[in-house]
């Protein structure tokens, strides 16, 4: 599903150049459910921006289902990413004026669906994370498990392939947490969607198939 390719990523701050990831190759297969640990700093969301094509490498390739996005227009990636691609941040960004209803066919919008189309797959996301009920409620009435478990719905409602997810728990207490990684085991497992996590937890990190811990950068 994924492959990167000597992949390095810089960052300028003023007059300094700071690396995040040097040389980086790695293989992400279709249908796994890869965790990606270590301190903050260390690049996992900078990877995650990269799979997703929010960021550009400094150096490398990076291949995802078959597609060389690195050589693609801004444009080009706009299109793909609504339909290869969602994240799931830790803080939901949900927007606060819309219905979880609402919020979830957002991204919908941009694609070429009649009213009926939107609306069924809708509500089947709503039905999957199991609040058909609070779908007329915006997020100050939505608890904070109800508020990510309305941005996975989001994420989902396109079909992507491919989920990145970014401490999707970070926000939550424990039991929100259990129940969020149990939407993303069975969005695996039952749906085959494949899964990129960067998690602080370990026992979230313990559903993946497999981890990778990153360590901050010493490139001196």
């Amino acid at each position: 599903m994924v492959n990167l390719v000597a992949v390095s990523k810089d960052y300028k701050k003023g007059k300094l150049t700071v690396p995040v990831l040097r040389n980086l190759d790695l293989t992400i297969y279709q249908g796994e459910f890869l965790a990606l640990m270590g301190a903050s700093g260390s690049g996992k969301s900078t990877l995650l921006n990269l799979i997703g094509s929010i960021d550009r490498p400094s150096a490398g390739s990076i291949v995802v289902d078959g597609q060389n996005i690195t050589k693609k227009s801004q444009s080009e990636l706009a299109y793909w990413r609504n339909h290869t691609v969602s994240f799931i941040f830790q803080f939901y960004n949900l927007i606060p004026v819309l219905s979880a209803w609402d919020n979830i066919a957002l991204p919908l919008r941009l694609q070429k669906l009649s009213s009926s189309q939107i609306k069924r797959r809708v509500d089947n996301a709503l039905a999957l994370v199991d609040l058909a009920q609070r779908a007329n409620h915006k997020p100050n009435e939505l608890s904070g498990g109800q508020q990510q478990r309305v941005a996975i719905a989001r994420a989902i409602v396109t079909d992507p392939q491919l989920l990145l997810c970014d401490e999707p728990t970070g926000d939550l207490d424990r039991e929100n947490a259990n129940k969020v990684m149990a939407i993303l085991s069975m969005l695996n497992k039952e749906y085959g969607k494949t899964i990129v996590m960067a998690t602080h937890d370990a026992s979230c990190a313990e559903i993946a198939h497999r981890t990778i811990t990153f360590n901050k950068p010493d490139f001196n």
